[in-house]
């Protein structure tokens, strides 16, 4: 199990690469990483760009919502969604 720390680093990175912004995790030590601050909104990517993922997406599409009054829902609970935008760096 050598290589334990150093995948769940990666996985870390992985998920937080949903929503914090990539400048902030390209180069990131897994000791900064450990000292990450989450609550900092300057780090967190724009709520357009915030990618839940296609199942997430898609469950939200079927709910009988307007736009408007889920993303006003969402928000207010703490969460954010993401659609497709050319100003997000994905990838």
């Amino acid at each position: 199990m050598p290589y334990l720390g150093k995948d769940l680093a990666e996985l870390i990175k992985s998920l937080m690469r949903r929503f914090v912004k990539r400048e902030v995790l390209q180069d990131i030590t897994t000791a900064q990483l450990t000292k990450l601050d989450i609550g900092d909104k300057n780090i967190l990517m724009p709520v357009h760009c915030v990618d839940i993922g296609l199942g997430a997406e898609e469950a939200l599409k079927g709910t009988p919502f307007s736009n408007s009054s889920m993303l006003r829902c969402l928000w207010s609970a703490g969460m954010k969604i993401s659609s497709p935008s050319s100003q997000c760096k994905r990838g």
